[in-house]
């Protein structure tokens, strides 16, 4: 047995350094967290990495993505987030495990004080700071997921998967129905599959305000709001990735809830409207 989790924890780490190889920090002295309110409700983003996305990686017309472009790569960032109320810590996804901890202290917290981990899905840009040195970086916390997730996760990378499940002592399983509370009354869980079969949005409503944490509904602010119907290559079903897409920005806009996107360079937070077939991103300012 101790064999076998050796070798599963050396299995992980190999995961991480290849990931952490593809996420290049370009401003690592910028301010990496952020705080908004929603009512009752505290939202931080927390930077783990910057990166950039080449154009290549989106489908659509070539002249518009370099025209957008400029020709050059397209700005990005690996985010997860904290949920907090009162004695509730929830975060959500894990990036790959560079920053993600040292940027949870830098905004007041410890590691020991997230009390559940949702997993929005099981890329490794969400997950590969579930561990530390094999053991759970979050001792305390429940792991959270669709179980349309928990499968997908099995068939792409079962090994990391069950070091995780046995670190955090099994998992629990969101419910999509987008009216059941999750952990907090405040909050419910959207099926945004496409990107991944178990893609998990989540909506917050604390006194008459709202946020969605859109996950990777999205990965590039200067093409997809104003042209949802273009895909990253990331996205398993483009059809349902793009349907997905149209209804959550529309139901932003039309209820005027912020947004914030594991993908969306610092401060990753921001309200949509609609413009065109389209729509209009504004990020928060002086978070």
């Amino acid at each position: 047995m101790k064999k076998m989790f050796v070798f599963t924890a050396f299995y992980a780490i190999a995961i991480l350094m290849n990931l952490q190889s593809t996420y290049a920090q370009t401003d690592s002295g910028q301010k990496q967290f952020a705080k908004i309110k929603v009512g009752e409700i505290e939202i931080i983003t927390l930077v783990d990495a910057s990166s950039e996305f080449d154009i290549s990686i989106f489908d659509g017309d070539k002249t518009l993505r370099e025209q957008l472009s400029g020709g050059k790569k397209l700005p990005a960032s690996v985010n997860a987030f904290l949920v907090k109320k009162r004695d509730s810590l929830i975060l959500v996804d894990t990036g790959i495990g560079k920053k993600l901890p040292e940027n949870i202290k830098a905004a007041g917290f410890q590691p020991e004080q997230v009390n559940a981990i949702i997993l929005t899905h099981t890329h490794g840009d969400h997950t590969g700071g579930l561990l530390k040195n094999g053991q759970a970086a979050f001792p305390n916390a429940t792991l959270w997921l669709s179980q349309k997730e928990l499968v997908y996760w099995q068939s792409q990378n079962s090994r990391y998967a069950d070091v995780c499940k046995k670190a955090y002592n099994g998992l629990k399983f969101i419910v999509q129905d987008e009216k059941t509370p999750l952990i907090i009354p405040e909050m419910t869980a959207f099926d945004i599959e496409g990107h991944t079969p178990g893609h998990t949005a989540l909506l917050l409503r604390s006194q008459n305000e709202g946020a969605i944490l859109i996950a990777d509904l999205l990965h590039s602010v200067t093409l997809q709001f104003a042209y949802p119907d273009v895909c990253a290559n990331f996205d398993a079903d483009k059809h349902k990735a793009i349907a997905a897409r149209k209804k959550l920005l529309k139901l932003a806009a039309d209820e005027n809830l912020s947004i914030a996107g594991a993908h969306i360079p610092f401060p990753a937070i921001g309200k949509v409207a609609v413009n065109g077939d389209g729509f209009l991103f504004t990020p928060l300012e002086n978070p």
